[in-house]
């Protein structure tokens, strides 16, 4: 039954290429594992967020085989997945760069300019954070940040069109930190979720909130032309634009 699950897996779903393959890519930048001996990915998602996105991956791969599950005495279930496949890890070294052991050496792959946001959607999604927190005086305010090695991190931040804040990680030097607060992160989720077809999880579901959050009531950072970002109605954005310096 495994061989024919195994059979079964899109093994040409890297080289067909395309956005989902794209966005699959950069979930497993983020958050996936490729074995020593370059035959196997394995990805892990925790909650039900983590379990559509592990679905997901099953739906655009033809993955059949068993779902992991680890249930911890506190925390939130993982969900996670195998794929034997050296046809789809070779495509991930060749194509995105992605190999054994990548947490600390992985750098900003060499992406045509149509592949970057799908690409760093997929990252976000995998293993970024977007969230709405209050500020002092209790207005909603959007944070997006996403953790890398500092090449990469500098790669993603000359992408995203916005101006965000690059700090290193203290618990762990090899790797650096981007963040996006307020109008920022408004200007680059904007930005990463333009594409509606691609995968809609928890993280843009936030995103979504938030633009309701700015069309009932915007905060004054994001009233008028001055202020960065689109309003919702306005969510047209091109890659390449905006002003990645901070005022």
């Amino acid at each position: 039954m495994v061989a024919d699950a195994t059979r079964q897996l899109r093994h040409d779903f890297f080289t067909a290429g395309g956005d989902d393959a794209v966005w699959l890519a950069g979930v497993l930048a983020a958050d996936g594992c490729i074995s020593t001996d370059r035959k196997r990915w394995h990805l892990a998602q925790s909650g039900d967020h983590g379990r559509s996105l592990i679905e997901r991956a099953r739906a655009l791969t033809n993955h059949h085989l068993v779902v992991g599950v680890h249930r911890p005495q506190a925390g939130r279930p993982s969900h996670a997945i195998t794929a034997h496949s050296p046809e789809m890890v070779r495509d991930l070294e060749d194509r995105y760069g992605i190999v054994p052991r990548k947490t600390v050496s992985y750098r900003w792959p060499d992406l045509p300019a149509a592949s970057r946001r799908p690409f760093l959607r997929g990252y976000v999604d995998g293993d970024g954070c977007v969230g709405i927190y209050p500020t002092p005086q209790g207005n909603p305010m959007l944070h997006l940040s996403l953790v890398g090695t500092p090449d990469f991190i500098d790669g993603a931040m000359g992408t995203i069109p916005a101006a965000g804040r690059r700090r290193r990680i203290e618990r762990c030097v090899a790797l650096a930190e981007a963040r996006y607060n307020g109008r920022h992160a408004w200007a680059a989720a904007t930005w990463l979720y333009a594409d509606e077809h691609l995968f809609r999880g928890r993280k843009w579901q936030v995103f979504r909130r938030y633009a309701a959050l700015l069309a009932n009531d915007p905060p004054r950072w994001h009233r008028g032309p001055q202020a960065g970002g689109h309003l919702p109605g306005q969510l047209k954005w091109q890659a390449g634009t905006g002003d990645r310096s901070l005022p």
